[in-house]
């Protein structure tokens, strides 16, 4: 890497840094706002977890749409195995979601990374991946409103760079054991919605993809994915079904358009009664036409280089999905087919991100393949320049649109705080203690494969020629 590559790297992760702390608005509270107040009520219950050196098996009143004392049962919770919840010895509830949102965004920014390097992707290509993947509006409006678990997000480039190197046969069984490892990262964070949808997207892409190989490896991440995320799975089964009623997905095209190109306000509500932080997936006019070039429209291409990253395989995933988030189409698969992770799925617009995801990790994979040589004219250069100002503009518009103190508080005041309380509850402790186990036993054997299959490789780098 040149000096001026890792200054322009350097530029980027620290504008994303800006971001994310003006985003918050440090020093400004949001706690008592929209779903933020309920958030709030678990991490008071981590950070006197942390402070007091106690386990929080239960909290003394119930919490969360299960309505449930059994604090360590709701998976949406931030998870007390998350080693950075041990900021809370030192750091108020709101320091520590900025600090862990920052955290995750350095993941994010490594995935991202990971992306760049492999495809050798060019700063001008580089710039839209970073820019579309952090700061769309999907994600900020999820954060805005309090959805803290959303940080769960910056493990996708982990997700679609490891899946990639599968359907591209490259060394798969070691980006199986990584896939499953972003898995148990997203779970940790509570994102437990968005680990549902990675794995209903994976079992599209093992239907969709004609190598064997490739199958028995995703199958591999996806069952290795579980067994690590069972001390979130598993305890979660005692509350019984989930099922509260699917909301409509995006009822028309014109409200799908509306969440990409348009910069609504929070307060705007949709037809179904949901607001619209449901449904924006804002990218602007400049990404969205990236996005459908490059994304869909060079996918039928028959330009021989782009031959190797056509990607057959994700073809029926990104079909499927976009079809679940439109409509009523969960509606029906969510009542038809008696599986409890699909119960709980309430909000299917939601599934949006995972081709959203998909499809700009290949744009950019495949821009950078036909437009590279073009990026040497003037002409040429001077426009794409412009687009990227334009969307960095756009972008930030947005963000600031949907900034988290700008959503109107529920509550004049905060509600009293769980504490951590002793219950008689040995089915419910039996059940985590074994989830424990049988997740842990589960990460120390992946950990010894690493290890032997490391060892070999060190060892052949330092024999002598």
């Amino acid at each position: 890497m040149s000096r001026s590559q890792g200054i322009f790297l350097g530029v980027l992760f620290l504008a994303g840094i800006v971001h994310w702390c003006l985003f918050m608005q440090a020093g400004e509270s949001y706690l008592n706002s929209s779903d933020w107040a309920k958030e709030w009520k678990y991490f008071a219950v981590l950070q006197e977890s942390i402070q007091t050196g106690r386990i929080p098996y239960h909290v003394s009143y119930p919490l969360s749409l299960m309505n449930t004392q059994r604090f360590m049962a709701i998976p949406e919770t931030l998870s007390i195995f998350w080693p950075p919840t041990l900021l809370f010895a030192f750091l108020d509830i709101q320091s520590f979601i900025l600090a862990n949102m920052l955290i995750l965004y350095s993941a994010g920014f490594a995935g991202c990374l990971l992306i760049r390097n492999r495809y050798r992707l060019s700063p001008f290509v580089f710039f839209l991946l970073f820019a579309l993947f952090n700061f769309n509006g999907y994600l900020t409006a999820h954060l805005s409103s309090g959805h803290s678990m959303w940080v769960g997000y910056f493990f996708l480039p982990f997700i679609a760079y490891f899946l990639l190197k599968i359907l591209e046969e490259q060394d798969g069984w070691a980006a199986s054991g990584w896939l499953a490892a972003s898995l148990l990262g997203m779970v940790l964070q509570g994102a437990f919605h968005m680990f549902i949808w990675c794995l209903m997207f994976l079992a599209l892409v093992l239907i969709g993809t004609c190598k064997f190989r490739s199958r028995a490896q995703i199958l591999a991440a996806m069952s290795l994915g579980i067994l690590l995320a069972f001390v979130r799975l598993w305890p979660g089964l005692l509350m019984g079904d989930a099922l509260r009623g699917v909301e409509s997905g995006y009822t028309s095209w014109g409200l799908f358009l509306d969440a990409l190109i348009r910069i609504q306000p929070w307060s705007l509500v949709s037809n179904s009664g949901l607001f619209f932080w449901e449904y924006d997936f804002y990218i602007s006019a400049v990404g969205l036409i990236f996005i459908v070039v490059f994304g869909i429209v060079f996918r039928f291409s028959r330009d021989f280089r782009l031959a190797e990253v056509r990607y057959p395989g994700l073809d029926l995933a990104l079909l499927a999905m976009l079809i679940l988030s439109a409509g009523n189409a969960y509606q029906w698969l969510a009542t038809h087919i008696p599986v409890s992770l699909l119960a709980v799925e309430r909000v299917p617009s939601r599934f949006l991100v995972l081709p959203f995801i998909f499809l700009l990790v290949v744009a950019c994979i495949r821009a950078q393949r036909t437009i590279q040589p073009v990026c040497r004219k003037p002409a040429v250069a001077f426009v794409f320049l412009a687009a990227a100002v334009a969307l960095l503009i756009l972008l930030a518009s947005h963000s600031y649109v949907w900034r988290a103190t700008i959503i109107k508080p529920c509550n004049d005041s905060r509600p009293t705080a769980p504490l951590i309380v002793s219950l008689p509850d040995a089915p419910y402790i039996h059940r985590l203690h074994v989830a424990m186990v049988v997740s842990l036993v589960t990460g120390m054997g992946l950990a010894g494969i690493w290890l032997i299959r490391r060892i070999p490789c060190s060892a052949a780098r330092n024999r002598p020629s």
